[in-house]
């Protein structure tokens, strides 16, 4: 496609635009229809401009020609901006190609950029309600000045009679084409980025991100989180002792692993901790399924407190990372009178087991929120179906169970349980329970009766990982709030992106957010993945101990 030619300037169309006039009422209307403004943004400009076409035969002879039509200049946001039209599509001749420059990208420095959103309207002079629109938003930059239509419209629809009117848009060789544009100011940076063409996470955000395995997608969102965590990182920074041990071997490559996050620009390899969680539990872990991925997570954390435990020579970490829960199942249905002598000599109606409060598995069917779900978690409850308890694990018998918590951790994981193996043959299902999320929880509230103390009890919301896809397929990220300022970062592998707080408990609506391109199809589906259903993990601290662990 060329560019306008110097000569061709003293030929313009017909044009009106009055951006700093108010618009009138149709054209507010339909300025709100074709470029409304997303929600939860705000306005910096908008403007209207219409374009009277009354010789588009000749318009389309000069596309033909491969000769570029052009409009006037367009002046909104202190921008210049030129909208150039191709009654015949260079690449798909049937069709009407368009496309919205910003001129202004010749003269700015290359980190310029400005967010738009833009209708783009053709119509019938004489009668609106033929027309063939198309909205779309795109992140003008030096690198992409332009916004791109090669398949605006097929060209014949436009001369033949709408099915919803009797007019053509067309009409007398006549046409108008209607620009409504707005720009939108951006408190992230990234609205609408393509993250394709040059995108630099560590110097968009401070953050390289990281590159894993596909077999273990569960592992970067976790290991993001444990990064962050500053008393942990110095105390894996601090242990030197080595070893053959898995649990020792573990905490040395991630030393090695957390000292190249914290001093490279670029995304870091999780191999070598990778090779170490292999050798983890007694058969290894040689993949990461999403039905395991709260067997996952506790096998890494319990080889972490582990190996620190003995590295450091401190339980300093099994406070900050284990707590105590102690659990008591009852059995019940059963009078020990009835049985015989042999029988009553292993017979036992009470087992109690302490052990640590992360990650803490929580059953989310039937709920609205994750609050009243741990109330139910926390609360005597009978056991059913594959939570009963089995006598020398073959006869399953009636029992209660109920959960106190002894001590609370300085940081809590809470895994949503959205994943199950079902069917067959056996296949991993995902449950898309929409779950709401709370940026406060007081668990002495929802643990009423365990031994903990309100003052040691409130929690802020520090991350949330989330799964993109279907039960046995789809990727993992995690947004994270790695300071004590309230700004929150999209962490997906290599890529890091600045995100607003209304993103993370889901008060967004996913169109205000995705792109109109198919070069974005990856933030289209990161935004999509919605918070509420398809969180599969809250990471808490505790409201004492935030100033000590959140922090760079």
């Amino acid at each position: 496609m060329s560019d306008p030619q110097e000569e061709d300037s003293n030929a313009l169309p017909p044009y009106s635009a009055p951006p700093d006039q108010l618009l009138s009422a149709e054209d507010s209307r339909l300025l709100d229809k074709f470029a409304p403004l997303p929600g939860g943004f705000d306005e910096e400009a908008h403007g209207v401009f219409h374009w009277i076409i009354d010789d588009w035969s000749e318009k389309l002879k000069q596309s033909q020609e491969k000769s570029t039509v052009f409009s006037q200049e367009l002046t909104l946001a202190g921008c210049q901006w030129q909208l150039y039209l191709y009654p015949q599509s260079t690449l798909y001749p049937a069709y009407v190609g368009m496309r919205l420059r910003c001129l202004t990208t010749d003269v700015v420095p290359n980190d310029w950029e400005k967010c738009l959103v833009f209708g783009l309207v053709i119509d019938n002079i004489n009668n609106r309600i033929s027309y063939e629109n198309a909205t779309s938003r795109f992140r003008v930059s030096h690198k992409i000045p332009a916004s791109v239509y090669d398949k605006f419209t097929i060209r014949k629809s436009l001369s033949e009679r709408q099915t919803y009117n009797d007019k053509p848009v067309i009409e007398d060789d006549k046409l108008r084409i209607s620009i409504y544009m707005r720009t939108v100011l951006d408190e992230t940076g990234v609205l609408w980025d393509y993250f394709k063409k040059g995108y630099d996470s560590y110097k968009q955000t401070g953050y390289a991100g990281l590159l894993p395995q596909e077999r273990y997608l569960p592992l970067a969102p976790l290991l993001q989180t444990l990064y962050n965590i500053k008393p942990l990182r110095a105390a894996i920074d601090s242990a030197r002792s080595a070893g053959n041990e898995p649990d020792k071997l573990l905490v040395l490559a991630l030393r090695e692993l957390f000292a190249g996050m914290k001093s490279s620009s670029r995304p870091m390899s999780t191999q070598k901790v990778e090779a170490v969680i292999r050798l983890l539990g007694p058969h290894g872990l040689h993949s990461a399924p999403n039905n395991q991925i709260y067997e996952f997570t506790s096998t890494i954390m319990d080889s972490l407190v582990k190996g620190l435990t003995k590295a450091t020579h401190s339980n300093h970490v099994e406070l900050l990372l284990g707590g105590l829960k102690r659990t008591t199942i009852k059995r019940v249905g059963v009078d020990p009178k009835q049985l015989s002598f042999f029988q009553r000599l292993n017979y036992s109606d009470k087992t109690v087991v302490d052990s640590p409060v992360n990650p803490l598995r929580l059953n989310i069917k039937g709920f609205h929120s994750v609050t009243e779900a741990l109330r139910e978690h926390f609360s005597l409850r009978v056991l059913t179906g594959a939570d009963r308890p089995r006598t020398k694990g073959i006869v399953p018998y009636d029992a209660t169970e109920k959960i106190h918590l002894l001590q609370l951790p300085s940081v809590l994981f809470i895994h949503l349980d959205r994943f199950e193996v079902a069917g067959s043959p056996a296949k991993v299902t995902k449950s898309d329970t929409s779950i709401e999320f709370d940026e406060v929880l007081d668990m002495s509230e929802v643990a009423s009766d365990s031994d903990i103390h309100s003052s040691s009890s409130r929690y802020t919301l520090y991350g949330v990982m989330v799964h993109r896809g279907d039960g046995d397929k789809g990727n993992h990220f995690c947004i994270l709030r790695p300071t004590i300022d309230d700004k929150w970062f999209l962490f997906e592998d290599e890529i890091v992106v600045p995100v607003r707080r209304e993103e993370v408990f889901d008060k967004y609506e996913t169109k205000d957010l995705q792109c109109s391109f198919g070069e974005a199809s990856r933030q289209k589906e990161i935004v999509a993945a919605k918070r509420f259903a398809n969180a599969y993990m809250l990471v808490y601290v505790r409201d004492d101990k935030t100033s000590k662990i959140i922090g760079v």
